[in-house]
């Protein structure tokens, strides 16, 4: 029976018959419950539509997560787990709180692990039968056994009640309230069996019942006191991170004093705005001249000849040196090469990058990381080949991805010839070009360079990737190619591995001593907030002779010192790619400009690309508001103590 229809009862048992007619005639009449009743009707309503609740939270979980794709900005993953977790705990914890306020026999609680089974295949069943009884009119029928007609549960108070009375204020120590006013007869079915148990047996099952509320409510705690020991990152208020695209990958002079080359032959790189969420761009360079009172400038231009306003850099002089724009806006779709120039004398250029700040006041919901694999080079075969010398590797971790991505290899090809092809496509690394990925061959036609994007294509997790290129006939060339991964998530990338290049063409040394190739990147730690940043030292590097050991890491050219742990070693003569050990704790603090350093110890060392590996993982904080949710379990228990050593 409802405890609507118990109300019902109560209230018209203690009405005078006149009002209880006018109370059939539907006249409205003012509730005569007492405000500690209508509290203990509150507490039981949503208890016994548990069921109900526990249905419909599930559902708009599932349509959140499945259909929606879209979560609270608070909303954090331990949160929601601890939610999930109590609630399948809360269902079999009302129902054997049930059979603890009915005093259930000693027997039931034996088969208790398969009444917590049956709980879930009920749960459709429950809720249904508990808001049809919640929203019912009138009273349901009373059942009574087929052998006598008459009801054989004795009915008293219920135990809730009693042991409401037994601490809260306005009530005598034998559960009387101390004040005639109108008390709900709130009854309760006790069995009759029950209570012709031995007082030995009623004492075991009073230990038994008691033991099994004790275990959930223990369950409950340990999870959230879990949640609130999970070591939270240290989170800024808005997520960031800082994406770099490489364009070009050839060390390059010009005596000329307009922009130069016009054919993109240097590079392209697509950009499509919608794809990097919350992002300010920024055009840079490494440039020098041959005489000090010289000036080299570069500028970024779009495919079709046009400059891009604001993004030309310059410098002065003959040290190489590291220059960036202002923020520029370019436009979605298009593509975009690098050309450069001289006031007077020689120019020479190596480096030139876009540089993408992302930040958003809750989320990043997109972001494309690109990854330089190409070599500008040219070839006449017509079957797949590599530069073995100086072939650049990409290692695939699918465990540091959150969302998985979608990726795509694409390259900037031409052929010296019309009419005539120039192939490249994505290979697992090997001796030959053996294994290719497959549906990432890409094809240009003619002697317009151009720059191609395959389908998507799936990389195998653990596993290193290099790029082989051919020609149809004559002579193909390849200026840059890239591996694209992008991510997209409505409810927040929470993990991506970005690369930021430093070496973007081969440099061989014989020194015994650290060189460094001058590929300047700068490092600032405020651009990567809201999440957890773990960095390594990345390089691709051999030796030409068996025998020496190739070294390489990272320096700090601002501050002049070697960034402790970001050394990588090889001894093999084919290109392999190392990755140095957790340097987190050793990047600098603010700002600093860092380029890759090499030597050997004897013979002759070579690195293809250096890069500095961020590994982001948004983890989220647990809410420290759940560790006081088990607390309130024990508040009558503290309150009515505190009573009893007031009275003592």
């Amino acid at each position: 029976m409802s405890d609507e229809a118990i109300s019902k009862i109560a209230a018209s048992d203690s009405l005078p018959a006149g009002r209880q007619a006018r109370n059939d005639d539907n006249t409205f009449l003012p509730s005569r419950l007492t405000t500690i009743e209508k509290l203990e009707f509150l507490y039981l309503a949503p208890y016994y539509l548990q069921s109900f609740f526990f249905l419909l939270g599930t559902l708009a979980w599932f349509i959140s997560e499945a259909v929606l794709k879209v979560r609270l900005p608070f909303w954090t993953q331990v949160w929601g787990w601890s939610l999930v977790l109590t609630n399948l705990l809360s269902l079999p914890l009302m129902n054997t709180v049930g059979m603890f306020l009915e005093e259930a026999e000693e027997k039931d609680y034996g088969g208790i692990l398969s009444f917590i089974a049956l709980t879930y295949i009920l749960t459709p069943f429950q809720a249904y039968a508990a808001v049809k009884g919640f929203l019912e009119k009138s009273e349901g029928p009373w059942f009574r056994t087929p052998k006598t007609g008459h009801i054989t549960d004795t009915f008293k108070r219920g135990r809730f009640y009693r042991w409401l009375s037994s601490w809260l204020p306005g009530f005598s120590g034998t559960g009387q309230l101390n004040k005639p006013i109108f008390v709900l007869n709130y009854v309760f079915a006790k069995s009759v069996t029950s209570q012709k148990q031995p007082a030995r047996r009623r004492g075991r099952l009073r230990l038994r019942s008691k033991a099994v509320l004790s275990l959930f409510i223990l369950l409950a705690m340990v999870l959230n006191y879990l949640s609130f020991f999970t070591p939270p990152p240290a989170r800024a208020v808005s997520p960031a991170f800082e994406q770099q695209i490489n364009i070009m990958n050839k060390n390059n002079s010009t005596t000329s004093t307009t922009d130069t080359p016009t054919d993109n032959s240097l590079g392209l790189v697509h950009w499509d705005g919608t794809k990097y969420t919350g992002a300010t761009v920024y055009f840079e360079a490494i440039l020098q001249t041959n005489n000090a009172g010289s000036t080299a400038t570069a500028t970024l231009y779009d495919s079709a000849g046009n400059s891009v306003s604001g993004s030309s850099v310059s410098v002065l002089g003959t040290a190489w040196a590291r220059a960036r724009s202002a923020a520029i806006t370019l436009t979605n779709n298009t593509d975009y090469t690098v050309r450069f120039k001289t006031s007077a004398n020689t120019a020479n250029f190596r480096t030139a990058r876009l540089i993408i700040l992302q930040s958003d006041a809750t989320r990043i919901t997109d972001t494309v990381t690109q990854v330089e694999l190409g070599i500008n080079s040219t070839t006449t075969s017509t079957s797949y080949i590599f530069a073995a010398a100086k072939k650049k590797l990409f290692g695939y971790n699918s465990t540091v991805w959150t969302p998985t991505p979608t990726i795509y290899f694409e390259a900037t090809l031409a052929n010296n010839t019309a009419g005539q092809t120039a192939l490249a496509a994505l290979y697992e690394r090997a001796s030959t070009c053996a294994t290719v990925v497959s549906g990432s061959e890409v094809t240009v036609t003619g002697t317009t360079w151009a720059l191609v994007r395959s389908s998507a294509i799936t990389l195998t997790s653990g596993t290193d990737y290099m790029i082989c290129v051919k020609a149809g006939a004559n002579t193909a060339q390849i200026a840059n190619a890239k591996i694209i991964l992008e991510q997209t998530d409505a409810a927040g990338i929470t993990n991506v591995e970005l690369y930021h290049m430093y070496a973007s063409i081969d440099v061989q040394t014989t020194s015994t001593t650290f060189v460094r190739g001058t590929f300047m990147n700068e490092f600032n730690p405020s651009n990567f907030t809201g999440g957890t940043f773990t960095y390594f030292s990345e390089a691709t590097l051999r030796v030409t002779t068996s025998g020496p050991t190739a070294t390489a890491d990272l320096y700090n050219t601002t501050d002049a010192v070697a960034i402790t742990g970001s050394t990588v070693t090889e001894t093999t003569t084919q290109m392999t790619r190392d990755r140095s050990a957790d340097i987190t704790a050793n990047m600098p603090a603010s700002a600093k400009d860092l380029e890759g350093e090499l030597k050997t110890d004897s013979g002759t060392a070579q690195v293809a690309d250096s890069h500095l590996v961020i590994q982001v993982s948004s983890l989220t904080v647990p809410e420290k508001t759940l560790i006081f949710f088990p607390l309130a379990l024990f508040l009558p228990f503290l309150i009515k103590r505190r009573k009893s050593l007031r009275v003592a």
